[in-house]
């Protein structure tokens, strides 16, 4: 997992080049208000645009992916995702690529606010929409990257 700011893209100097462009791209189509899901300009990625509410973190399901990179970015509102460097079991059947994981070790939290965002490489665990302190509408950007 790495995590930063949309305000500090310059900072990312380890991450591949086209994924912060992917990023700027969705910031790009958010600020314009756009909402859904939406191609991007790399072949096969994609942004998802919405609102949610966050959610104790109890009601939450972690979560990895086979083929895409998860960019979740936070457009507004404040939100608390967890992830782990737990080995997902191999034998969960991915629909649309996802797939939930009921029991999850070493989880640890990140705290997003807006503008801020955390990457999650295929099959890295992880836990969107869990609350701070109360249920909040937030509205997010989900860059989905394709991995080969």
């Amino acid at each position: 997992m790495i995590s930063g700011s949309v305000e500090r893209l310059e900072l990312l100097q380890c991450v591949d080049q086209p994924i912060v462009a992917l990023i700027e791209e969705a910031m790009a189509l958010a600020d314009k208000g756009e909402m859904g899901k939406i191609e991007l300009s790399m072949p096969e990625s994609f942004v998802i645009i919405t609102y949610a509410e966050t959610k104790p973190l109890s009601d939450c399901k972690c979560e990895y992916h086979d083929k895409y990179m998860d960019v979740q970015i936070l457009l507004e509102g404040k939100e608390i995702i967890g992830h782990s460097l737990q080995k997902p079991e191999t034998d969960h059947k991915l629909k649309n690529d996802v797939a939930f994981i009921d029991e999850v070790s070493s989880e640890n939290f990140i705290e997003l606010s807006s503008n801020e965002f955390a990457i999650f490489p295929p099959r890295e665990l992880h836990r969107p929409l869990c609350k701070v302190n109360d249920t909040l509408k937030i509205k997010k950007a989900i860059v989905k990257v394709p991995i080969n």
